[in-house]
């Protein structure tokens, strides 16, 4: 079962439900199309405000990328032009966007949160970085979106420990713009974007092009993605990885070597 999206419409406001209690709303390549198709049919109605939830029947907002889908020695590269083409879309949506966080949150599901313009997380959430684990890197578009949103400090924090942090602490880094209990999540998320939809459409759009443009001012050289491809090609291959996925499985503490 690769996951469902649907999506819904009222108020100006279109709600994108993602959903995959199997594998902890994982994120497989053909939901990640069917997210892209949703923001694409917004894109052509009144929509003037997205809010990105889960299904209700996982208790994670999301585990990330569905690596599982691959085959072993599958090319790093490859797999992240996938995700990569559903993060430029998202972000490239003319309107806000506002992410509803409940639950645990690894990985490719923190930078879905993060790259919504906006995010509310219940007291429930967690948030975390696993690659360092898995004995593998995290992709270069990721970490240079984690530090324009969080700064050195705790992006460094987050991908070197590869710990979660509660929605507190996340709040405290800039991850989430608000925390509410569990109970008080819906409603805030759609107060929120109730708000933003009734404002000026060009204005939305507008301002949001010229946060999009700050935010896309560093980019990697066509050399320098070639060095950050090389680097992830050799942390695949590792056997350091290979131990990583093992301990995954078997529930236990890895034993790298740095082979």
């Amino acid at each position: 079962m690769d996951g469902t999206v649907s999506t819904e419409t009222e108020d100006r406001i279109r709600t994108i439900t993602f959903s995959n209690p199997a594998k902890r709303n994982a994120l497989s390549p053909a939901m990640l199309d069917a997210f892209v198709a949703a923001l694409d049919e917004a894109a052509e109605d009144d929509t003037r405000v997205v809010v990105v939830r889960s299904g209700a029947d996982s208790d994670s907002f999301s585990a990330g990328f569905d690596l599982s889908v691959f085959g072993e020695g599958s090319d790093p590269d490859e797999t992240e032009a996938i995700f990569d083409r559903f993060v430029r879309r998202l972000r490239s949506f003319d309107f806000p966007v506002v992410a509803m966080i409940d639950g645990a949150t690894w990985g490719g599901g923190v930078e879905l949160a993060l790259t919504c313009d906006l995010q509310v997380a219940s007291t429930e959430a967690s948030f975390g970085l696993p690659p360092a684990k898995l004995g593998i890197l995290y992709p270069a578009r990721g970490i240079q979106r984690f530090l324009h949103v969080l700064g050195p400090s705790d992006a460094s924090e987050l991908l070197y420990t590869a710990d979660p942090v509660d929605a507190d602490r996340a709040s405290e880094m800039g991850l989430v713009n608000d925390v509410v209990p569990p109970t008080e999540l819906e409603a805030r998320a759609y107060e929120l974007a109730g708000s933003i939809a009734s404002n000026a459409p060009r204005s939305l759009v507008g301002m949001k092009k010229i946060i999009r443009a700050f935010l896309d001012q560093s980019t990697l050289s066509p050399a320098e993605q070639e060095w950050v491809f090389g680097l992830r090609q050799e942390a695949y291959e590792s056997d350091d990885h290979s131990e990583g996925l093992a301990a995954f499985e078997e529930d236990r503490t890895p034993e790298f070597e740095g082979q």
